[in-house]
């Protein structure tokens, strides 16, 4: 019997253990799913700074915001970046790596 009740918990402890684990790896990894919208990431901006919200998206591809926050509003010269606008009031400049990737951001008001 006593077996029986050890083998049942070792499945039960693996099972959960196998399930943090894929939830940990989903909310953690560089999917579409989890970049945050352009007016939250003005908000990350203006309320816990830029390298808090630079930390949002770094690591993510250019074409992945392209694909969730649409078409850029313009883009940078001479550099790798984008802009968006946000309710027309701030703009959100992107700027990346030569591969594409996320570095860092910054805040304009349009004003």
């Amino acid at each position: 019997m006593k077996k029986k009740v050890l083998f049942v918990f070792v499945i039960i402890l693996v099972a959960a253990l196998c399930a943090s684990a894929w939830l940990y790896g989903y909310y953690n990894r560089k999917s579409n799913d989890n970049i945050p919208s352009k007016e939250l990431m003005v908000s990350y901006y203006q309320n816990k700074g830029a390298d808090y919200a630079t930390g949002q998206l770094q690591g993510y591809k250019n074409t992945q915001l392209m694909e969730v926050w649409g078409e850029p509003d313009s883009c940078l010269s001479g550099m790798w970046g984008d802009i968006w606008e946000t309710n027309n009031t701030y703009y959100l400049i992107v700027y990346y790596d030569s591969n594409g990737v996320v570095e860092h951001i910054m805040v304009m008001n349009q004003d």
